[in-house]
């Protein structure tokens, strides 16, 4: 997971697991005495999310986009309450788009975006930027650019065959932009030529031997409609092919692109172990090739990229968010299936921005389902709790926690509605805002 410049203390990782095994039995004994008299909570506490307006954050998001949309007064996230009110966090939701909205401005800073993007309408951009070779979805795909019929395409799918495939040709040939500025010229082509699908691709590392031949170096993507209510596979790099019968599998339904849905399955020439994907942390499959911590932060960052892609001002942020284990697994289950479950992605997207908006303020934070909550079976409805937590070496306790000792954590560390005492030791950095 992508994660700001540390501060020293976060630097002094736990030398071993017995000593982390070691420092978790003293903080559970310490939280054992709390509950018995009155919690004592350094500053330690979960956020009381309500909705607030952010008018700087609006008027700084209106130099992008053309409608800020309304607050958004209604969220399973802002029906859990601590009563306290010194854990009050106002969040405007539709202002936190700001991280990703600003995107291809942030990516244009670095590289010349534009003649690619123009490249969509503009028959002598297309020219200048064209490539000798269309790097067709499928077999039974275009094979070569054709502007009306990506714009009169009959599904999000058909449109992607056009856009998506124009996008990684241009580049692979120009060899100038960065992986990660392919999701930021997407939702640019589609905002200024083609509106009808309002794509939100994302990008996030998937390390295997296939993909670290590539420019990509590990990292895949998967592209979300509004409009289409679609997740699909976003594949960066043209030349391996993922699919079966030659077919490069470009921007398949996530349920039906080989790597998640039958990770096992025989292709050819690839071998099986060489395939994993940070969807599959939920199930058996997490542990192909990876360490659990890995498995753990590539599933964190699909999560956390859904707000913004990483760029620069994403790693320049200072603060760093961790899920707990349980809660991770409901999250990629839910992406996993979700054009087959009833869970809104737009719960999804609300998520990130929230975890991103952490990041921005800096200090340590633990996100996980509330108490009250349904558990971690099933799919993702939208409620989620933040813990600000004092103790950054917790926040590396969580990441490795494969037995999920920190499932229901607010509950662990006694920082939920019940718990009413006090603050004490160092003041929160978010206390008053």
């Amino acid at each position: 997971m992508p994660q700001g410049s540390p501060d020293a203390s976060r630097r002094r990782f736990l030398g071993s697991i017995g000593a982390g095994i070691a420092v978790l039995g003293g903080l559970r004994s310490a939280v054992g005495t709390a509950r018995g008299a009155d919690p004592v909570r350094p500053a330690e506490y979960r956020w009381d999310l309500h909705p607030e307006r952010e008018e700087a954050r609006r008027s700084t998001l209106s130099e992008y986009v053309d409608d800020v949309g309304p607050l958004v007064e209604e969220h399973p996230a802002f029906e859990y309450d601590t009563e306290r009110a010194g854990d009050d966090h106002g969040i405007d939701f539709a202002a936190l788009d700001l991280f990703r909205e600003r995107n291809y401005e942030q990516y244009a800073e670095q590289w010349q975006m534009d003649r690619i993007v123009e490249a969509f309408d503009d028959p002598d951009a297309f020219e200048t930027a064209k490539t000798e070779r269309f790097y067709a979805a499928r077999e039974d795909a275009p094979r070569n650019w054709d502007q009306e019929a990506w714009r009169n395409a009959d599904s999000f799918g058909e449109s992607l065959d056009y856009a998506h495939s124009l996008l990684i040709s241009i580049d692979h040939n120009l060899r100038d932009s960065r992986f990660g500025s392919f999701t930021a010229m997407l939702r640019e082509a589609y905002r200024r030529y083609h509106p009808a699908y309002e794509p939100l691709a994302w990008t996030f590392r998937m390390d295997t031997d296939i993909f670290a031949t590539s420019r990509a170096k590990g990292w895949v993507g998967l592209v979300y409609s509004s409009t289409a209510d679609e997740l699909r596979a976003f594949v960066l790099q043209p030349d391996r092919r993922i699919g079966t019968g030659g077919s490069r599998q470009l921007h398949p339904r996530i349920e039906n692109w080989p790597v998640t849905d039958d990770p096992d399955g025989d292709r050819g020439y690839m071998s099986p172990n060489n395939l994993a994907h940070p969807l599959l942390f939920h199930t058996e499959g997490w542990s192909r090739r990876w360490s659990f911590p890995t498995a753990k932060t590539r599933a964190t960052q699909m999560v956390s990229h859904i707000a913004t892609d990483p760029v620069r001002s994403h790693y320049d942020r200072e603060g760093r968010v961790e899920i707990t284990t349980g809660f991770l697994t409901q999250l990629t289950r839910t992406l996993l299936t979700y054009n087959d479950n009833d869970a809104e992605f737009a719960h999804l997207r609300q998520l990130s921005k929230v975890m991103e908006l952490a990041r921005e303020l800096g200090g340590s934070y633990v996100v996980d389902l509330p108490p009250g909550s349904d558990g971690y079976d099933g799919v993702f409805g939208g409620d989620f709790a933040v813990y600000e937590v004092g103790y950054d070496y917790v926040l590396d306790l969580v990441a490795r926690d494969g037995e999920r000792q920190f499932d229901t954590f607010g509950e662990t560390y006694g920082l939920d509605a019940d718990a009413t005492g006090t603050q004490q030791g160092p003041a929160s950095r978010r206390e008053g805002w």
